[in-house]
């Protein structure tokens, strides 16, 4: 699938194309994001933008996009063109998700797409999204984290900042087409919430991009992921449960009412002082299926299955253990969980065993480009709290060991 990212600037076309590669990444796809501003040649011809060279005129004025000489366009066109051709050399490879943010859009464009596409390999499904922002508040939000995630605007004064993508998004209103052709493929989210319009959208990888923009928003919020602990160990464990409550308390003593702490089956014992906000309990948070095999988290299960241990380190995530699950098959089990932790808007806790914690642990280490290795024993220690805190840009992670 070629997945098309359009809207005028500041609309929060990186921040979601990040969030859908991480979402597809995480669940075993091959996805990768091509952008075109990433992907710009500098050239005598261009005047790109940047923090040395940036004129109060230029502040005031940025270039025009419609007015760019000649020489710029045709060096856009040919870059646009190479962006493709290495779109159409990934799905080659074996890509299965292609994250498209093109420098601007028009109607006439997107169909020139299409149809390269189509001609090339008329099996790529080809979907479009548009980043629609007409709200005042949620605009200045975006330009504010344009301006902080930019290399070129980072270090500028903010007012001077602000000013420049204002007057740049004017600029390119001039020729920007919203789409409004409905023989394409397309889904708009207005105003980075939940409210969209969807058009044509079919098939298992355009349908799972719909249900996880739907569930994307800007709202801050934290969110705890608590693994259960060593029940052999009644004294440390009791101690873990009382201050498992205190530690809530201290992060969100307002908020305390509006937690929602999902557990499974075999973790109710360790939230059974909690007594505050709702607590949903749920067999999907189950443990990794590791069939005939008891556990793969224990200092001897190397020795006692030494080919079953060989396999699972080759392969941590893709291996399937004996009559049980892998990785992976935990991964999609929990993909409806993930769906939901972003769509809440409130403090959320999720109370599982080690290998569900991991798993979900590293969907949100995805959007920050990172990896995690399920096969790490000493990942998380038991008594500890990853707190994940949502932020304009992503999530951020901190581990607290509660017994320390």
């Amino acid at each position: 699938m070629l997945l098309t990212i359009v809207g005028l600037p500041a609309r929060g076309k990186s921040w979601t194309a990040k969030k859908i590669n991480a979402y597809f990444s995480w669940l075993g796809f091959k996805s990768r994001i091509f952008s075109f501003e990433d992907n710009r040649i500098p050239t005598p011809a261009r005047r790109r933008l940047s923090s040395q060279d940036l004129s109060e005129g230029e502040i005031q004025n940025p270039p025009n996009h419609q007015n760019e000489p000649e020489e710029i366009v045709n060096e856009e066109i040919k870059e646009h063109t190479n962006l493709i051709d290495n779109i159409l050399g990934f799905f080659k490879i074996g890509g299965e998700i292609a994250i498209y943010i093109p420098w601007s859009t028009t109607h006439k464009k997107r169909v020139t797409l299409m149809s390269r596409v189509k001609s090339a390999d008329p099996s790529i499904d080809v979907l479009f999204l548009e980043n629609i922002c007409n709200e005042a508040a949620t605009l200045n939000l975006n330009i504010k984290n344009k301006i902080d995630t930019s290399t070129h605007l980072k270090d500028m004064p903010k007012s001077e900042g602000v000013k420049y993508v204002q007057q740049r998004v004017k600029s390119y209103q001039r020729g920007f087409e919203t789409i409004s052709d409905d023989s394409l493929s397309y889904i708009k989210i207005i105003n980075m919430k939940s409210k969209m319009i969807s058009n044509r959208v079919y098939g298992n990888l355009s349908t799972r991009v719909m249900s996880l923009v739907q569930s994307m928003h800007l709202e801050l919020r934290p969110l705890w992921l608590v693994r259960t602990e060593d029940e052999a160990d009644q004294e440390r464990h009791q101690k873990f449960r009382l201050t498992l409550r205190k530690f809530i308390e201290k992060r969100i003593p307002t908020r305390t009412n509006e937690l929602v702490i999902f557990s499974s089956m075999e973790a109710t014992k360790t939230i059974e002082f909690m007594n505050i906000g709702t607590t949903v309990v749920s067999s999907v948070l189950s443990p990794l299926n590791t069939g005939t095999v008891p556990t793969y988290t224990t200092p001897n299960f190397s020795l006692r299955y030494p080919d079953v241990y060989n396999k699972f380190n080759a392969n941590p995530i893709n291996y399937r253990f004996p009559k049980g699950e892998s990785f992976k098959d935990l991964i999609h089990r929990l993909e409806p969980y993930i769906l939901q932790l972003e769509r809440y808007t409130v403090p959320v806790m999720v109370v599982a065993h080690d290998s569900v914690i991991k798993a979900l642990y590293s969907y949100f280490l995805k959007q920050r480009g990172l990896s995690l290795n399920p096969c790490s024993p000493n990942l998380l220690p038991s008594y500890t709290i990853v707190e994940l805190a949502s932020t304009h840009t992503g999530w951020t992670d901190k581990i607290f060991n509660l017994l320390n």
